[in-house]
């Protein structure tokens, strides 16, 4: 009853905003939401999948194989390896 009577005593250009974003289904409100949730959730899980893959790769020794690799190629660029 109240939003009725709202809506009336609004002028017709008003009338027809609110009536257009009151009868906008569910899902079209729901985008300008989602997409603000992807711009902040997608940063985070990228980092988090990056962080998972070093875990993981430290996990398995890859560490020391990169390290030693890179201490030999240091090595061959001054001359002694």
């Amino acid at each position: 009853m109240f939003a009725n009577t709202v809506i009336m005593t609004m002028t017709a250009k008003k009338r027809a905003i609110v009536t257009k974003i009151v009868m906008q289904p569910t899902f079209e409100r729901m985008i300008p939401i989602l997409l603000r949730s992807l711009k902040i959730a997608t940063p985070i899980l990228i980092l988090l999948a990056g962080i998972v893959m070093m875990t993981f790769g430290i996990l398995r020794g890859e560490l020391q194989m990169i390290l030693n690799k890179a201490v030999l190629v240091c090595l061959e660029c001054i001359g002694i390896g």
